[in-house]
């Protein structure tokens, strides 16, 4: 596997270290924080986590996102096609119609990575 895409809430320390660790080729930070600003070629913005989840090189999409902020990517990556390894519940909670048939209709996958969704 190689990672091409790496998305971070906020510690943009951390996520540089693991960029820099992964060679990820996109790299965006949700909500910049003030000690630390992301570096201007990185994406920044909730937008930031639909395109790392419609990257073009990437195949699988993990989505780790915390709480109902990770439907758009959940719902992005399967509008693309893609398989999406899901450790959001909220996806499913929120928008669990939305999600299975969006999954249908493009031919995207779901693929539970955590227990409660298994």
């Amino acid at each position: 596997f190689g990672v091409v895409a790496l998305t971070a809430h906020r510690n943009a320390a951390l996520l540089a270290e693991q960029a820099a660790e992964t060679g990820a080729q996109f790299v965006a930070l949700v909500e910049p924080d003030g000690g630390a600003p992301a570096p201007p070629h990185w994406r920044t913005g909730p937008a930031a986590l639909v395109e790392a989840a419609t990257h073009p090189g990437a195949d699988i999409v993990l989505n780790a996102v915390v709480g109902a902020a990770g439907l758009r990517a959940t719902l992005a990556a399967l509008a693309a096609g893609r398989r999406v390894a899901l450790a959001n519940k909220e996806s499913l909670v929120v928008g669990g119609g939305l999600v299975t048939e969006c999954a249908r209709r493009s031919g995207g996958e779901l693929v539970p990575v955590d227990s409660e969704h298994s």
